[in-house]
């Protein structure tokens, strides 16, 4: 691509860009035609916090309760019951919800290893961490490799290799 293609395709996207603001500057709020009625409550002291819907050809809605790990089947009266019950261990729980044309309903689960949450508390405060994963099972180990790379990246700070499965995370700053 040539600097010409580069300046024209740079001006597209700024007047693309420019149009969404001026579009969602004016946008009005949704407003329902239709009645609307209440089907259901939910208590969020009881951790009754919804966080994905999804509806299938009956007319089920389907609502996942994030720190429950809990999805829920709401029949048309307005009846609820659980169809699924996730581990939620440290992590979120159970944030998204789709299903297939045949109606399986697929559930998107958020989990961490506590393990990972301390080294980022420590280097957060400034403590460069060693941790070793060797007897991390290869899943595990990548996604704590994965999460303390964000971690490190995004607060500038250095990751080095000391050995095996072993690493040392620097903060920015700290020699």
């Amino acid at each position: 691509m040539d600097n010409a293609d580069a300046t024209t395709r740079s001006r597209w996207l700024m007047a693309a860009l420019v149009a969404a603001i001026v579009t969602l500057s004016f946008a009005s709020p949704a407003v329902a035609t239709a009645h609307v009625q209440r089907m259901v409550t939910f208590a969020p002291s009881a951790g009754e916090l919804p966080e994905s819907i999804a509806v299938d050809r009956r007319g089920t809605i389907y609502v996942s309760l994030a720190p429950l790990g809990q999805v829920r089947a709401i029949g048309p009266d307005g009846r609820q019951h659980p169809v699924a019950t996730l581990p939620v261990g440290s992590g979120f729980g159970a944030l998204g919800l789709a299903l297939d044309p045949r109606g399986d309903i697929y559930v998107a689960v958020s989990t961490f290893d506590e393990g990972a949450a301390e080294i980022g508390r420590q280097y957060r405060m400034g403590v460069p961490v060693v941790f070793d994963m060797a007897d991390a099972p290869p899943d595990a180990a990548r996604r704590i490799l994965d999460f303390v790379s964000g971690v490190t990246f995004a607060l500038r700070g250095r990751m080095v290799k000391v050995g095996g499965r072993a690493f040392l995370v620097v903060p920015e700053g700290v020699e």
